[in-house]
């Protein structure tokens, strides 16, 4: 087993424990299938983009926040 599958594999047991996995609403990338659903991607993704933003103090407008708000509610 390659140096690649190996690191796969350990993502997928460590997403396992926060998304369902399922291939068909999963991106794929180069064969391999990330280890979270597009949902929790795009969820990782936000959070860790907030976090940045929180940190190099970039504010967004309150019509903005409400707006991405709904979305993800939506």
């Amino acid at each position: 087993m390659d140096k690649k599958t190996k690191i796969w594999i350990f993502l997928m047991k460590l997403g396992a424990y926060s998304c369902h996995q399922i291939y068909e609403r999963s991106f794929t990338f180069r064969g391999y299938q990330f280890p979270v659903c597009a949902r929790c991607t795009g969820l990782f993704l936000g959070n860790i983009l907030g976090v940045f933003l929180s940190i190099i103090k970039i504010k967004i407008n309150l019509k903005i926040s409400l707006l991405l708000i709904f979305i993800m509610a939506f």
